[in-house]
């Protein structure tokens, strides 16, 4: 390896080992004293699962910040408010954060989806939404999966024009505001203590017996169709990529592997190979997400959820897109998300 990929992969350790316990970094939430609130916005839907929606709301945090005329509720997120540190007990998902006399629809609304099983609750989330446009037809934008810049001053004056609006999309960016405002998202999205803890417990036990710690999402169930198949790898290519992975960064390295797929035993048999626990074992898939972003390094295909732990966790990015070959000469993103914009691979394939 490198002299410079060896000395930014010690410098994400290090920087690592001086955080807090959580791993994440962490801020004070601001109360919104500093908000004087005179446009609400509902962001009703718009996105896909999980790290989408992250996506979508880290970017209405950013505009928000640079606008305190603006505050948001964010009812695409109510199915995950339980997931992250900012909106676990903040169920109407409001930025920033206050309390509201209509905090018990929030959670009468979370309590019902607990109760639905899991592939119906994204079509009842749709449903709501599209029953909330429809009943206030003056007062919706929705930009469907058109790019909207939320820093232009014509979007900025759509979300102005009443003092509270529906909004809709896929594509809401700034990325600009995002940049900036990148503390204030980490601190409020990060995830919530919850999962945060026994994470934290696993990875010093894990740190204890081994140097480094690579994170491996293998990401497979889905991507056996999406984007016609051209980032789905066999179990088998990503046993050579851990082996990639070794010849650039040391065997002393651990592999930690999340899957979404069952793996057999045999292939991934190697002391220095383990599992997160929301992979094997009874644990959560936050934790698998919160481990990711706690090593020093984590590889993926183009994902948003990887992309997600890395920048939760202020973790570089490997993309391993182009098979077990290419891995030893894969530059390092160490600004993950940001840098992944401008990935040959991720730029394309995580929808910008």
């Amino acid at each position: 390896m490198g002299g410079s990929w060896r000395r930014t992969l010690f410098r994400a350790q290090k920087a690592r080992d001086q955080q807090p316990e959580t791993g994440f970094i962490l801020k004070t939430m601001r109360p919104g004293s500093n908000h004087t609130v005179q446009h609400r916005i509902v962001f009703t839907h718009g996105g896909g699962r999980f790290a989408n929606q992250l996506m979508l709301f880290g970017h209405l945090i950013a505009m928000i910040e640079e606008c305190p005329e603006l505050s948001v509720c964010n009812f695409s997120f109510w199915p995950y408010a339980k997931l992250c540190a900012g909106t676990e007990r903040n169920p109407l998902c409001v930025y920033p954060p206050t309390r509201s006399k209509y905090e018990s629809v929030g959670r009468l609304t979370q309590a019902v989806y607990a109760g639905t099983p899991q592939r119906f609750v994204p079509p009842l989330s749709r449903g709501i939404a599209h029953l909330m446009h429809f009943l206030a037809h003056r007062r919706r934008i929705n930009f469907s999966e058109d790019v909207a810049d939320l820093g232009d001053r014509s979007v900025r004056r759509m979300l102005t024009e009443h003092s509270w609006v529906l909004l809709a999309g896929w594509k809401l960016r700034n990325w600009a505001a995002f940049e900036r405002n990148a503390q204030a998202i980490r601190s409020f999205l990060q995830p919530a203590p919850q999962f945060r803890k026994p994470s934290h417990e696993f990875m010093a036990k894990l740190r204890q017996q081994h140097p480094r710690v690579i994170g491996l999402l293998m990401r497979q169930t889905d991507y056996r169709g999406w984007f016609g198949g051209r980032y789905f790898r066999t179990s088998l290519e990503y046993r050579e990529i851990i082996d990639a992975l070794w010849e650039r960064f040391g065997e002393d390295t651990v592999i930690l592997v999340s899957s979404d797929e069952s793996q057999d035993p045999h292939l991934f048999s190697h002391p220095n190979i383990q599992w997160a626990t929301g992979t094997k074992g009874s644990g959560h898939f936050m934790e698998s997400f919160c481990q990711l972003g706690m090593c020093d390094l984590v590889v993926s295909v183009p994902s948003t959820f990887a992309a997600w732990a890395a920048f939760l966790g202020d973790t570089p990015l490997l993309c391993c897109a182009d098979g077990p070959s290419a891995v030893a000469a894969e530059p390092m993103m160490e600004n993950a998300l940001l840098d992944a914009r401008n990935h040959t691979h991720c730029g394309q394939a995580m929808f910008w």
